[in-house]
């Protein structure tokens, strides 16, 4: 369903696989993750994940643009990807509350960690973009005068 609605990003070399990655909305759509990340073996190491985490980005911001976009991750090169992208560090009280998205983590090996911390910490480093007009309130570039000599 969420390539039929439009939420993924899909990298192709011809008719080969390279990568993916999805968009998942919660709670009534303030937040959104982009999640799923995977690019094909044979695809690595020549900056696909971050064309198609900028994609998702992209997309996330288009069709969602008052929502905070998230993610969480043990992954160091997905943290690098994010903060190119805007995210920062932040406590996981400034992620979605939403109880479907904590669900999701259970799979993980960490989650008794999660769980037992009552969602305050885990070993994923939670990360946060404001939403296109919380980004948009700090610009200040209408305030710079030049050359005024």
């Amino acid at each position: 369903t969420k390539m039929n609605n439009g939420n993924a990003v899909i990298a192709l070399q011809g008719e080969t696989l390279a990568g993916f990655c999805y968009i998942e909305v919660w709670s009534h759509g303030r937040y959104v993750a982009n999640s799923g990340l995977i690019v094909s073996p044979d695809f690595r190491k020549q900056g696909l994940a971050k064309a198609i985490k900028q994609k998702a980005f992209e997309l996330s911001r288009e069709k969602f643009p008052e929502a905070r976009l998230f993610g969480i991750t043990t992954s160091l090169p997905v943290m690098r990807i994010n903060s190119e992208l805007g995210y920062k560090p932040v406590t996981f009280s400034e992620l979605t509350q939403d109880d479907a998205f904590w669900e999701g983590c259970r799979s993980c090996p960490n989650f008794d960690i999660l769980e037992r911390n009552h969602r305050r910490m885990c070993l994923c480093t939670a990360m946060l973009a404001p939403s296109g007009r919380e980004a948009m309130q700090f610009d200040l570039t209408h305030m710079v005068v030049n050359n005024i000599w």
